[in-house]
């Protein structure tokens, strides 16, 4: 992860399990970093820690505002976009035959049209900042 320093990224998820890992790495090698996820309580907790190389904001990957939002607060907080990292992701386990329509839509909701919203938004702001 040599040439980091001074780079900004993107992660979706990362209040907690693997985006919460990438954001630690990232970190370790003076990334800046804007977190989106919906667990106000650990943003906070993680801004605070990081004052200086975090904004946590408050987003659902499956709305277009909230992933147009995230992005612009990224760029206005640290200058630029260099990297999206859209890990945000769930699903409910059980067997098939017996999981929802809603479940199975959520699921595809987040880990698809999430990703979707999130690299459109990402790569416009990359665009402009090049």
């Amino acid at each position: 992860m040599k040439g980091l320093r001074g780079k900004v990224a993107v992660v979706t998820g990362g209040a907690s399990g693997i985006g919460y890992s990438i954001v630690e790495q990232l970190l370790q090698h003076d990334v800046k970093v804007a977190i989106g996820d919906l667990n106000e309580e650990k943003l906070k907790e993680i801004e605070e820690q990081y004052p200086d190389k975090v904004v946590g904001v408050i987003a659902n990957v499956t709305s277009e505002d909230d992933m147009r939002n995230l992005i612009d607060t990224a760029v206005k907080k640290f200058g630029q976009l260099d990297y999206g990292f859209n890990v945000a992701g769930l699903s409910k386990s059980g067997l098939i035959m017996e999981q929802s329509f809603e479940d199975w839509k959520t699921t595809v909701d987040i880990v698809l049209h999430g990703v979707f919203l999130a690299t459109k938004h990402e790569a416009n702001a990359m665009k402009e900042h090049v």
